[in-house]
């Protein structure tokens, strides 16, 4: 799943943790964001998701999380670390 971290009736985490309800493993989930911060950041951080990706996107890093999620090819971990903890 790809899902953005605003949205109008609920935001990602919300969705990330109606999914989690519903038995859906969170470790497929990527969320994209302009940014967040303060409180946010651990709101996301500890739903463990596949990855979170900030816009604007680089097509070559949203296709290489992408086959990281669905085929678990090596990535680096803590350049996506890295980004949610800058903010």
């Amino acid at each position: 799943y790809l899902i953005d971290y605003e949205m109008p009736e609920m935001d990602g985490v919300q969705l990330a943790e109606n999914f989690r309800n519903r038995q859906i493993d969170l470790n497929n989930v990527i969320m994209i964001s302009s940014a967040i911060y303060g409180e946010e950041i651990q709101r996301v951080k500890s739903l463990n998701l596949g990855a979170y990706l900030y816009k604007p996107l680089k097509r070559a890093e949203l296709l290489q999380q992408i086959s990281q999620v669905l085929y678990g090819e090596e990535t680096s971990e803590v350049k996506k670390e890295e980004k949610v903890e800058s903010e």
